[in-house]
């Protein structure tokens, strides 16, 4: 497996639409994906929040994930952050966001480019393990990326619903 760190215009950058913190459609576009991430009905992606613990300046400690499909580099992890600075460029727009609220980000940020097996072990170890995720986003990151069999929560959940509409059942221990 190998991995470099690469310069990427945050305009070439594509949202992952199969983020388990909020999966969308698969021709969902970056714009779906940030007013989606604005709407946040599942209170999973907290924007306002995030541009908030920037404070003066985009922080490159943490290298936004990226694997390309077919030319294409897609944001494994780092969706968040690469709304904010699709936004504050311009790629997308969301009502009713300050962009005030921004701290000044570069046009182009440096990635972490891998395969997508380490982008995948990269994203559970970060999100999977850490507790970030609920037992939910777990599960279905489980099922859909590693091939696990279906747990019985993600059963219950897709049989019923109960799971997503009532948040406090998908907490961890």
């Amino acid at each position: 497996m190998s991995q470099k760190i690469e310069e990427i215009d945050v305009k070439d950058l594509v949202l992952w639409t199969e983020n388990p913190r909020d999966p969308v459609d698969a021709t969902a576009t970056d714009q779906d994906i940030a007013d989606k991430a604005w709407e946040d009905r599942k209170g999973k992606w907290s924007l306002n929040k995030l541009a908030k613990e920037m404070k003066t300046h985009y922080d490159f400690s943490e290298l936004p994930t990226v694997v390309y499909h077919n030319k294409k580099p897609v944001v494994y992890d780092g969706n968040r952050r690469m709304i904010l600075a699709k936004l504050q460029h311009g790629h997308v727009a969301l009502k009713g966001f300050d962009l005030t609220k921004l701290p000044a980000i570069p046009t182009s940020i440096p990635c972490n480019v891998c395969t997508k097996s380490m982008a995948l072990d990269n994203v559970f170890r970060k999100h999977g393990d850490s507790g970030s995720w609920g037992p939910l986003e777990r599960d279905i990151f489980l099922h859909y990326h590693r091939g696990q069999p279906k747990s019985t929560f993600l059963k219950l959940e897709e049989s019923t619903g109960i799971i997503s509409s009532n948040p406090l059942m998908n907490q961890g221990l």
